[in-house]
């Protein structure tokens, strides 16, 4: 009976160092830049309430979302996908979007409100992530066009 309960001990002790080994080599360890490409590809306009009379006739509660391609920034490969929404608010061209880049390594969360009137750049807080990004905060900025349809999107990341 000692001799099951020392082997029990032994496994469960195993079973804790490989499950610690393997949470610590997830996750970033100190600050991080990823420089991507957003590029276009996947687009609905959901109009609820009174029908847009225009385009970019946005109502409370219109909703755009969004599914784009990210290449590496010298634009040569897909690197994952950014999927987000956004929801008009009671102000004209105002909303709030949320969104996620999946990524090979794990997916990073994304939240901000844009002014559509004035969104050059739009800059979002890093809210969370999963798997290699699991413990991250920081910021995205989405900035100036590379081409028709794609910009550029620098993610900021502290651990």
């Amino acid at each position: 009976m000692r001799k099951l309960s020392l082997t029990i001990a032994l496994a469960v002790g195993i079973g804790l160092a490989v499950t610690s080994v393997a949470l610590a080599d997830h996750g970033i360890h100190g600050p991080k830049t990823l420089k991507l490409i957003d590029v276009s590809d996947k687009f609905e306009f959901v109009d609820v309430g009174a029908p847009a009379q225009s385009e970019g006739d946005f109502g409370p509660g219109d909703m755009l979302l969004f599914d784009n391609i990210l290449r590496n920034r010298t634009d040569t490969n897909d690197v994952g996908r950014f999927v987000s929404a956004c929801t008009m608010g009671a102000s004209p061209g105002i909303a709030l979007c949320r969104g996620t880049l999946l990524l090979e390594k794990g997916t990073i969360e994304l939240s901000t409100t844009v002014d559509f009137a004035n969104a050059d750049t739009i800059v979002t807080a890093v809210t969370g992530g999963t798997g290699q990004y699991r413990n991250v905060h920081g910021v995205a900025i989405l900035a100036e066009e590379v081409r028709e349809g794609a910009r550029k999107l620098t993610v900021f990341l502290q651990p």
